[in-house]
Formats: C-alpha cells, structure tokens, sequence
C-alpha cells in the first residue's frame, strides 16, 4: 500500500511540474516554427513600469509562448495558433543587426514566407506631422554614415557640419558601405496604408496641450496615420538644425523620392541583417514593413529650448505605444486572416 501511494505521490508530483511548466509558457514543440508575421520592437521597459514598444503586444496578443534563441537579445514570443511571434531586440544598432541576425540563423525557425513588422515610437519634425501619428514607411535612411566637421568652422555656403562620405562638397561623388539607405515594397507599403488610414488613432489631453506650443498646421492636428520615412541614428539627436539635415539627407540618398518623417535607432540595422538574410535565402525582403509612431517633436518650439523639450513630458509616450500597436496588429490579423493571399 505504501509502495502504491509513494509512486502515486511521485506521479502526480511530475504532472504537477508539466503543467507549471506548460502554464509558464516556456514549453514548445521541437518542431522547427514559421511565423506568418514576427513583429519587431526594440525595448520593453520593466514590468513596474511604463510599458514599452513590446508589452501591449505580449498581452493583448497572447504571446505567452517563449522560444530561446542564442545570440538574441530576447526569446521570440509566441502564439501558436495565429503563428504570430515577436522580438525584442534591445536598442540602438548593434543590439538589432545582432538579434535579427541570431534569429535568421537559428535552425529553430523557418522564416522564409514570414512577414516582418518593425513597430516602435520615434520622433518626429513639427512640420511634418504630430504626436501620436503612425507613419509607413517606404525608405529607410542611415544618418551616422557620413563626414563630419567643426560647425564652427563650416565652408562658406555649407548649411550642416556632416555630408557625403568620401567628397569634399556637402553632396558629391564619394563612397558608401551598402547600407545607407533601403527601399521597402511599395504595394506592401500601399496595403498596410490603406487598410489602417482611416483607424481613430488615441490621443490625449496633454498631448493636446503640448502641440499648441509649436505654430505649424501639421503639429495642432490630431494624429493620423501616413506615409512617411524613417531616419536612423545610434545618436538622439533634437534640435532644427538636425531635422532640416535629415529632410535633405533623405532627400538626396532617395533621389528626392523620400519624406523624413520619422527618428529611429535601429531601422537600418535591421534592415541591414534581414537583407543579409535574404541573400542566404533565410527570408523574403519584399515582406518587410516599418512602422513608427511619434511620441515627441524632434525639435523645440520657438523660442523654446531643446534641452528642456528633449526631456519634455509632451503627452505622447502611452499614446504613440498604444497607436503603435493599434496600427501595426490591424495589419497582423489581416496578413493572418487572409494567409491565402499573403502566402
């Protein structure tokens, strides 16, 4: 009898575990995973905090299932059965070239047919667009990659202190890494626009108040989602002056094609392992797509300083994570519902 209650005892203590196990979510399948759709954000803050780019997606999206993969920032996150996964790859651009890379390679997922959503919060320009607005982008444009010199020394004639990698004008034949800047698909571009342009994106009071400090039609009205590009600096940078040097850096690289919308920290490293990754055959670089959402102007108000408005409480933090997620898991369950299509 004893004998039969000990193995009895042991039994249940090894059900027991499994299912701590399985609750936890840190129990998958062996079997290799193929996301339709991994969504890519950049920081999570603590769980005491504020939440960041990913926790609105881990919650509402049911993430609960975890996959470890060495060499990344963190596990992929996954639904099994919207086949939905995400990432969090750390910021600036070696924690997202490492991450994406690490995944690409791993043999335990197979993202040949998988869509790619960057979704995180930036800044934007006042002339341009608001707080809380979402932007598609179609070009992705590298801002470290250039010269640089004295700006109390410039050339007669010169506007910005940094220009064209290897010239000796602000714009002329030189040399280049390959990674300056990358076009996305345009017709995917077109589908996430015109499915999401007409969402009623969240706002707030504060956010309200805060634009009325900058006298630009654009900055006062409520947020909306657009087309606009991405700029992207390991520097976070503020101020006029490096927003007019963006508008023309994105002007030039794009052959006057692209708009300077949105400030980023990681989109060309990223852009620049998952290329890597098509090449090997990894992966399909006409599924990827990114979006911001601006949680601050890149730039003071007038007579205002940058210092302050830098670090400034503008009331768009929650909204342009919130709007972030809105607009990009619109897109998700679209790509997921009609995998038919999208496959």
């Amino acid at each position: 009898m004893r004998t039969r209650l000990k193995w009895l005892s042991l039994v249940l203590a090894v059900i027991f575990v499994i299912i701590l196990v399985l609750k936890a979510g840190d129990l998958l399948t062996s079997k290799t995973l193929t996301p339709k759709v991994l969504i890519i954000t950049m920081f999570q803050n603590p769980p005491d905090a504020s939440p960041g780019e990913a926790r609105t997606w881990l919650e509402q999206d049911k993430l609960d299932y975890k996959l470890e993969i060495p060499g990344s920032f963190s596990p992929v996150y996954y639904n099994r059965q919207k086949d939905q996964a995400l990432v969090i790859t750390g910021m600036g651009k070696a924690n997202a070239t490492a991450t994406l890379m690490a995944l690409g390679l791993s043999d335990k997922l197979d993202l040949r047919k998988t869509y790619f959503i960057v979704a995180g919060i930036a800044g934007t320009p006042p002339k341009k667009a608001t707080i809380g607005t979402v932007a598609w982008a179609q070009w992705v444009v590298d801002t470290d990659l250039a010269h640089e010199i004295d700006l109390r020394l410039l050339p007669q004639g010169w506007q910005y202190p940094y220009f064209h990698l290897g010239a000796s004008q602000p714009w002329a034949p030189g040399w280049t890494t390959g990674t300056e800047v990358y076009q996305l698909n345009p017709k995917l571009q077109d589908i996430a626009y015109q499915l999401t342009r007409n969402l009623q994106l969240a706002d707030s009071l504060k956010a309200q108040e805060y634009r009325k400090l900058y006298p630009y039609p654009a900055a006062q009205q409520a947020p909306k989602v657009v087309k606009g590009d991405s700029v992207t600096s390991d520097t976070y940078w503020h101020g006029t002056l490096f927003s007019d040097w963006a508008t023309w850096w994105v002007q030039k690289f794009t052959n006057g094609q692209g708009s300077y919308y949105m400030t980023a920290m990681e989109d060309n490293a990223i852009l620049t392992a998952l290329h890597r990754l098509a090449a090997a055959g990894k992966i399909d670089a006409d599924r990827i797509m990114v979006l911001r959402a601006a949680a601050n102007f890149d730039q003071t108000y007038p007579l205002g300083s940058d210092v302050v408005s830098l670090n400034a409480d503008t009331g768009g933090y929650l909204i342009a994570v919130h709007n972030a997620y809105l607009v990009g898991s619109t897109m998700v369950k679209h790509i997921i519902s009609h995998w038919s299509e999208f496959k």
